[in-house]
């Protein structure tokens, strides 16, 4: 279900065009690009290009409480940022997805998922060019 959250955070955050977005996340040395997203490690967050790196915060102030994560996720179609949580990722070869926070920062709305009796939500990439370098392989998920 949506959350109406502080609408007035969301023009901070178009400060960054879609475009622009877009543009650094397919050139970041760091993550992981798709054709329409984007997915970086939490501990590489700081590793990222200043705007990426304000426009996620910015996205997490949007937030009522802060929600557990893995991975974030920036959305190339829409203004929307993603939180996903995979408890065992550090652990499990295919960790399953537990839950997703999406903030939609045009609309200042958040809406979580739960996907823990959801059949077939297993992470199945590399995970190296999510994490930064010289990173150790367990890290601790933030709240």
């Amino acid at each position: 279900m949506a959350k109406s959250a502080n609408a007035g955070l969301t023009v901070a955050a178009h400060n960054l065009s879609q475009a622009d977005l877009v543009q650094l996340c397919q050139t970041s040395t760091i993550g992981k690009c798709l054709p329409n997203a984007f997915y970086i490690h939490h501990s590489a967050l700081p590793h990222l290009h200043e705007s990426l790196v304000n426009q996620e915060q910015t996205a997490r102030r949007l937030l009522e409480d802060p929600v557990p994560f893995t991975l974030v996720k920036f959305h190339f179609e829409q203004p929307k940022i993603s939180y996903l949580y995979y408890p065992e990722f550090d652990a499990e070869p295919h960790p399953l997805l537990r839950s997703s926070t999406i903030v939609d920062w045009q609309t200042g709305t958040t809406e979580t998922r739960d996907y823990s009796d959801a059949a077939n939500t297993r992470y199945s990439t590399a995970r190296k060019p999510l994490l930064p370098p010289a990173i150790p392989t367990t890290t601790a998920s933030p709240t």
